[in-house]
């Protein structure tokens, strides 16, 4: 029996965190092509141009990762991590090791369920989380929040694609809200915990506030074997409990597409406020994001806040070419921006009308 040819072919890398040598799956080249894609670039059909070849899920291995430290990221950051401005996997790999030693960590948890099987949307709902937590150990203002917004939109993809009825749910049980509650009691116990170790360091009192912390750890260990095991009876058998049990440690985690739709506003809003990447392409996919939540009021907000920018631009552009000594060259320049501030102008009007007929096409429906 001749042997079944396969799309995939594994390269050898090494990780850009611990540096082990690693084999990733990739597809081999001409082996598909996008055909059609939803209007916040999910694409919805592929074609398969080797006839011979089994078909398999191109999102599904969107990502790298390592099997020795558990850094996951996109297949092309994952294998070359310099051509990255700012390349933030000297911050983050530090950072795992204690991560997976911690018991009942969103990083450890979603780890464990990753194996050498080829991936099917749990596994690749896992992996994706993963990323994201990954990236979620840095600090608000050291995040790749354009790297973030990324991984929360396929998430987003991914539970899209399973359709309504396998929707994962993580409905609020009386046992689930104690839970829960408990899990963020105890997380901010530890912060006050780690605050007082912080201001009183050097204090008379620190070896009982280290002795404090030591018994908070007590406690806190075996809090995620607590969680797993009350919350077992409850698993619906799909792949899928690891939500729940990641809810302790993860009170924001994308549980499902709107969760993770909004995960992605809020990172995309973050990158478009930091003006580092292409403001119309970030604001087109913003809009269409919040659309599909049905936020006509936030698109609205969108259309203001352009305006008003492009009306200050405008003033201070009128005033400088009101100068009669002004040079042609530089005329010629500031003529030219007020052009491109006058189409900034025309688009927030366009996105204003669009809202007040999508909103006239929802209530009619």
């Amino acid at each position: 029996m001749a042997d079944t040819k396969s799309a995939l072919y594994n390269r050898t890398l090494a990780c850009p965190a611990c540096g082990s040598k690693t084999l990733q799956p990739d597809f081999k080249t001409g082996m598909y092509t996008e055909e059609e894609r939803e209007s916040d670039q999910h694409v919805t059909r592929y074609r398969w141009l080797q006839p011979d070849v089994p078909p398999l899920h191109p999102p599904y291995y969107a990502l790298f990762q390592c099997p020795d430290c558990a850094f996951t990221d996109f297949k092309e950051d994952f294998a070359e991590p310099n051509r990255l401005r700012d390349n933030r996997v000297r911050l983050l790999a530090p950072k795992l090791k204690p991560e997976l030693q911690r018991r009942g960590s969103c990083i450890a948890t979603l780890r464990q369920g990753l194996g050498a099987a080829p991936p099917d949307f749990p596994a690749a709902l896992r992996c994706h989380m993963l990323a994201l937590a990954i990236q979620e150990l840095l600090p608000e203002d050291r995040r790749d929040h354009l790297k973030i917004a990324r991984l929360s939109l396929r998430i987003a993809w991914l539970y899209r694609e399973q359709a309504d009825t396998t929707q994962p749910s993580l409905q609020d049980t009386e046992g689930l809200a104690a839970l829960d509650q408990y899990a963020a009691a105890l997380r901010e116990v530890t912060a006050a915990v780690a605050r007082l170790r912080t201001v009183f360091g050097t204090s008379p009192a620190k070896s009982k506030l280290e002795a404090l912390a030591q018994q908070l750890q007590a406690v806190a260990r075996p809090s995620a074997d607590l969680r797993a095991a009350l919350l077992a009876k409850g698993d619906r058998g799909d792949g899928l409990g690891f939500l729940t049990l990641l809810r302790g440690d993860w009170p924001q985690i994308p549980a499902n597409e709107s969760l993770a739709l909004e995960a992605a506003i809020r990172a995309f809003e973050k990158v478009y406020e930091s003006g580092d990447a292409d403001t119309m392409g970030l604001l087109k996919i913003m809009i269409e994001l919040n659309y599909r939540l049905d936020r006509f009021d936030r698109v609205l907000e969108y259309a203001g806040s352009i305006s008003k920018t492009a009306y200050e631009e405008r003033t201070t552009l009128q005033r400088q070419r009101a100068e009669r000594t002004l040079p042609a060259d530089q005329r010629t320049r500031l003529t030219a921006r007020a052009n491109r501030v006058q189409a900034t102008l025309d688009l927030a009007a366009d996105i204003r009308r669009q809202v007040v007929q999508r909103q006239e096409t929802a209530r009619a429906a």
